[in-house]
């Protein structure tokens, strides 16, 4: 594997003016922060201030990393343009792709939050992002403080949980076929964004039996 190719203006988003990517530039939207955190705090301007007063403005480029296999995550992200993907590589390299991420999603190994242990899984970009940091440490005073935020972790981490079950139960119980379309069912504007190979990884079958499901399903 590379090394990380990851980097920060290390400046607050309130004073960045001269970004002109849209998908960047609409966090600012209400709906946009409402799908990421949630009415209860998106309408509520003091909490929603104080979060974005702890945000750190990064971007990644293609193939960069967010985290590492073996680190211990010290940040939160909150991705704003572009695709990354979860994966972990078995002891003869192959990569096995668990998770992908898009625009609105929050980027963070839930183990490696939680227990404060190093990670089992890298996290990178398939696509140059764009995104925003929180500081653990920094969120943890604030989660203190305001149960609105709380209760966003608490749902974020429930879900993650959720996501990565179901995702098992699906290598273990669907066919291949039924795996592909219900993925293309649920993620319709990831398939132009992913080569074969990568979507034939998450779904645990190798590209050539991928060929073969789309060729039965067409």
């Amino acid at each position: 594997m590379g090394g990380s190719n990851r980097y920060s203006d290390k400046a607050s988003i309130f004073q960045d003016q001269e970004h002109s990517d849209a998908k960047y530039i609409n966090i600012f939207d209400v709906n946009f922060l409402s799908k990421c955190f949630g009415e209860e705090i998106a309408l509520n301007p003091s909490l929603l201030n104080l979060i974005l007063s702890i945000a750190i403005k990064e971007k990644i480029d293609r193939r960069g990393f967010f985290l590492l296999v073996g680190e211990t995550q010290s940040k939160i992200g909150l991705l704003t343009a572009g695709l990354m993907k979860y994966y972990y590589c078995d002891d003869f390299g192959r990569e096995y792709i668990t998770r992908f991420v898009r625009e609105g999603d929050f980027i963070f190994d839930p183990n490696s939050i939680q227990t404060s242990s190093a990670s089992r899984y890298y996290i990178q970009a398939i696509e140059s992002c764009a995104l925003l940091t929180f500081e653990i440490k920094s969120l943890r005073r604030l989660i203190s403080k305001h149960d609105e935020l709380k209760h966003l972790f608490i749902r974020l981490l429930r879900e993650s949980y959720l996501s990565k079950e179901s995702h098992e139960a699906d290598l273990l119980f669907l066919s291949a076929s039924q795996r592909y379309e219900q993925f293309i069912n649920n993620n319709k504007d990831l398939e132009k964004r992913l080569k074969s190979y990568q979507i034939a990884s998450y779904l645990g079958i190798t590209p050539e039996c991928l060929s073969r499901v789309k060729k039965k399903l067409t």
